[in-house]
């Protein structure tokens, strides 16, 4: 007798629960007015075990620290002073989502991603002829002392840009967000695809949180790939749902790393747990097994 998804979440969120905060990770999607401060959404404070200090550090991928003040107003928790430095240092937008893991220390790294899913090479690139006013050891506690840069002109993204594109593919991420009929099929737009600089295989290995690895077909249609065979068993397993989000990362061998969000930027607990009852077993091809 099969166990269906929604009886597999209570324990999955109570393993959840009890996991170190350094090993959780939640997204937040740029809406609304949110150039002068950003509330942390309430589901994603209730599933850390520990408090958010009243000031943090947000790492960027190319190692620069941005002191935040974090408020409380109305029992929400807010970022205020230095966030809007750290807005225009990145040139963040409406649509952009934001990647968040904690590190200890009152620290998060933080990965930037435009309205598209594309990394934002700004966060990325240290690049030496973007003026910084404050050097990156600079330890100055200064209550909002982002490390500010000079607001990133078309021809500094275009260098940056430049440099991500040469990256090893192993350094490099994007996201989709679920939207329209991606139950049987799933389409990786063009826009990745370019970024890359080695070749898509006809299959690819996804591999979550717990380490369960998945083996997807993958086609190509007209510069875009499609994720096909083995797709809608990963979407069941995982109870994917429209407005959710994956965040992808090339390991090499044809394999991502993969954290799956809910609607609400949440990490889906199920993807965490090493074993749980009733869930699907991962798949794996004739190759994989000889392995």
């Amino acid at each position: 007798m099969g166990i269906s998804f929604g009886s597999c979440k209570l324990p999955d969120e109570q393993y959840y629960k009890h996991l170190d905060d350094e090993k959780k990770y939640f997204l937040v999607l740029m809406l609304g007015d949110f150039q002068d401060s950003m509330i942390i959404p309430e589901e994603v404070v209730r599933r850390l075990k520990g408090e958010i200090p009243g000031e943090i550090k947000l790492e960027t991928r190319n190692g620069y620290s941005h002191t935040i003040v974090v408020a409380k107003n109305q029992e929400k928790l807010v970022l205020t002073v230095g966030w809007r430095q750290f807005i225009e240092n990145y040139d963040l937008q409406i649509g952009d989502s934001l990647m968040f893991r904690y590190k200890g220390n009152s620290q998060f790294n933080v990965m930037t991603f435009d309205k598209l899913g594309r990394e934002k090479a700004l966060s990325v690139v240290l690049d030496p002829f973007l003026h910084r006013v404050q050097d990156r050891r600079n330890e100055a506690h200064e209550i909002g002392s982002s490390k500010k840069m000079d607001v990133p002109s078309e021809r500094c993204k275009s260098r940056t840009e430049y440099h991500y594109a040469n990256l090893d593919d192993e350094k490099k991420y994007f996201l989709v967000h679920m939207m329209g009929d991606f139950q049987h099929e799933m389409i990786i737009p063009e826009v990745f695809v370019q970024r890359f600089k080695g070749e898509f295989p006809r299959e690819m290995i996804l591999e979550t949180q717990n380490c369960h690895s998945y083996v997807i077909g993958v086609a190509k249609n007209n510069g875009n790939l499609v994720l096909t065979v083995g797709w809608g068993k990963f979407v069941g397993t995982f109870g994917l749902e429209m407005g959710d989000t994956i965040v992808f990362r090339y390991i090499g061998n044809s394999r991502f790393n993969v954290i799956i969000f809910d609607e609400l930027g949440c990490e889906k607990a199920i993807q965490t747990q090493p074993f749980s009852i009733g869930k699907e077993m991962p798949m794996e091809s004739p190759r994989l097994q000889m392995e």
